[in-house]
C-alpha cells in the first residue's frame, strides 16, 4: 500500500501550501468579481504548460473525459511536436484509472506551445498542470481564469476541480432544471417517509459488522453512505436502504479504479432498491450523464453559511467534510424524531489514517488506485485536525438537533467523546436519559 496516505505529515510544508492557495483563492475571486465573470459559462478551455510525455497527456485527457463526458465545449491543449499528431485512441490509459477516452466525445484541439497564449484571451478556463509555471505573465494577465489541476499542488485542490467541472459548462437554465428536480425528488421523499419516527444512519468504522445484532423496523428510515454499497449482504439484511449517500471528490467522483467500482456498486444498489440518492448539487449533473436511471431519485445538496436541517424551501446544509454530518444527520433529522448511528467508530490517537474501516465495506485492494491517482488529497491532510474538526462540528450538530426536540443515539461504542455519551449498551428499542 502506498505510503503517502501514512507517512509522517510534513506540517511546515503543508502550512507553506495552505497560505499560498488561500491568497491564489482569495486573489482569483476578487478579479473574478472585479471582471464579471463569477458565474461565466464555461465554452473554451486550455490547458497548459506544454505537455512533453505522452504519459502525461494520456493521464490528463483520460480524467478531462471522465469529468466532461458529453460537454461541446472546445480543448485546447499545448503539446510538444511529438505528440501534436497522435492517434489519442492509441494512448495507454494509467493502470491506476478506468479508461473512459475510449468513450470520449469531446473537440481535443492540440496546438503548438507558441500558439497556445493566444486561446488564453478567448477561453473561460484555464488548467494549469504544473502549479510552477504560474507566474507565467501571460497567464497572470488572465488570473481570474486559473484552475489548478496538478495533483501535486495541494490537498483536495486538484479533486475538487475536477468534480464541479462538468457544472460549469451548464447553462443558467440548465443549473435551475437540476436544481428543480432534486426539490422535486426531495418533495417525494418527504411524503414517502414522513411517518417514519426513526432513522438508522449506517456508516464505515469496523462496528459497522455488527449489524445483524440489531433488528431495524421496517417503517424506519435506513440511511446508508459510501462504501457500504459494496456489502450486499447488508442490505439484504435491512431490506434496504431508503437512502445513499456520497460525496467524496477522490472516493466517489474520481477516473480511478476504486471510484469507478464503487459507482457500480452504486447502481447495482439502486437498481435492487430503487433507493434516493443525495450528492452535492454540483455533481447531479455528472451523475446523470452516466446514469440516467437515477433520475427521479438523485437529491443534490447545496452549501449554506447556517447550521440547517434541508426542506424543500431551502435545500441547503452547512458543509463539514463529512458525509456523516453533512448529508446524513441533517435528512434524517429533518423527517425522524430519533436518529441511530451505527458504524461512527471515530479514531485512536495512535492512527495515521483518517481512521479504520471495515473491511467488509472497504474496497481495500483498489485503495493504492486512489493514492496514486490523487497524491496531494492524501499527502497535505493532517488527519488529527481533520478528526477535530469533524468531532466538533458533530458535537455542535447534534446539539443544534437536540435543541429541536431530536434524539440521537450510538449503537455501537465510539472513540468519540460527544457520541459515546449517547451509546444504546447495544439496544436499539432503548428509552433513556442521555448522559451528561
Amino acid at each position: 500500500m502506498s505510503d503517502i496516505a501514512f507517512q509522517e505529515r510534513d506540517i511546515i510544508n503543508i502550512n507553506k501550501k495552505n497560505r499560498f492557495n488561500k491568497f491564489f483563492l482569495f486573489t482569483r475571486k476578487g478579479f473574478r468579481k472585479l471582471f464579471f465573470k463569477e458565474k461565466a459559462t464555461v465554452k473554451k478551455i486550455c490547458i497548459y504548460p506544454v505537455i512533453n510525455n505522452i504519459d502525461d497527456l494520456s493521464d490528463l485527457l483520460n480524467r478531462i473525459s471522465f469529468s466532461l463526458p458529453s460537454s461541446n465545449i472546445k480543448i485546447f491543449i499545448s503539446v510538444s511536436k511529438e505528440l501534436i499528431n497522435i492517434d489519442i485512441s492509441k494512448l495507454k490509459i494509467p493502470e491506476d484509472q478506468r479508461n473512459y477516452l475510449s468513450e470520449n466525445k469531446l473537440n481535443f484541439i492540440f496546438v503548438s506551445k507558441s500558439k497556445i497564449f493566444k486561446y488564453f484571451f478567448t477561453s473561460q478556463a484555464i488548467l494549469l498542470w504544473k502549479i510552477k509555471y504560474i507566474y507565467n505573465p501571460l497567464l497572470l494577465l488572465n488570473y481570474f481564469k486559473i484552475e489548478i489541476i496538478d495533483k501535486n499542488y495541494y490537498s483536495t485542490e486538484e479533486s475538487k476541480y475536477w468534480m464541479r467541472t462538468y457544472y460549469s459548462t451548464l447553462k443558467k437554465n440548465e443549473k435551475q432544471y437540476h436544481e428543480e428536480l432534486s426539490k422535486k425528488n426531495y418533495l417525494e421523499l418527504l411524503n414517502k417517509y414522513k411517518g417514519y419516527k426513526k432513522a438508522y444512519c449506517f456508516v464505515t468504522g469496523p462496528s459497522f459488522d455488527k449489524y445483524k445484532e440489531f433488528k431495524f423496523e421496517k417503517d424506519s428510515l435506513k440511511y446508508a453512505c459510501n462504501s457500504v454499497v459494496k456489502n450486499m449482504d447488508f442490505f439484504k439484511y435491512i431490506n434496504g436502504p431508503e437512502i445513499l449517500a456520497f460525496s467524496d471528490p477522490v472516493f466517489h467522483f474520481s477516473p480511478c479504479k476504486y471510484a469507478a467500482k464503487f459507482r457500480d456498486n452504486v447502481i447495482e444498489v439502486f437498481n435492487k432498491y430503487n433507493c434516493y440518492i443525495v450528492v452535492p448539487d454540483i455533481i447531479v449533473p455528472l451523475l446523470l450523464n452516466y446514469y440516467p436511471e437515477i433520475k427521479d431519485k438523485i437529491i443534490g445538496l447545496g452549501i449554506s453559511k447556517e447550521m440547517n436541517f434541508p426542506n424543500p424551501d431551502n435545500l441547503t446544509i452547512k458543509i463539514s467534510g463529512n458525509v456523516l454530518t453533512q448529508y446524513m444527520l441533517p435528512i434524517a433529522s429533518f423527517i425522524s424524531d430519533e436518529i441511530y448511528i451505527l458504524g461512527a467508530d471515530g479514531r485512536k490517537k495512535d492512527e495515521k489514517y483518517f481512521w479504520k474501516h471495515s473491511s467488509s465495506v472497504q474496497y481495500d485492494d483498489l485503495m493504492n488506485t486512489v493514492f496514486k491517482t490523487h497524491p496531494s488529497f492524501f499527502r497535505d491532510r493532517v488527519y488529527t485536525d481533520y478528526y477535530d474538526k469533524h468531532c466538533n462540528f458533530l458535537n455542535d450538530l447534534i446539539e443544534y438537533g437536540e435543541k429541536r426536540g431530536k434524539k440521537y443515539f450510538s449503537l455501537t461504542p465510539s472513540y468519540i467523546d460527544f457520541l459515546n455519551k449517547r451509546y444504546t449498551g447495544g439496544k436499539n428499542d432503548i428509552k433513556r436519559k442521555i448522559k451528561k
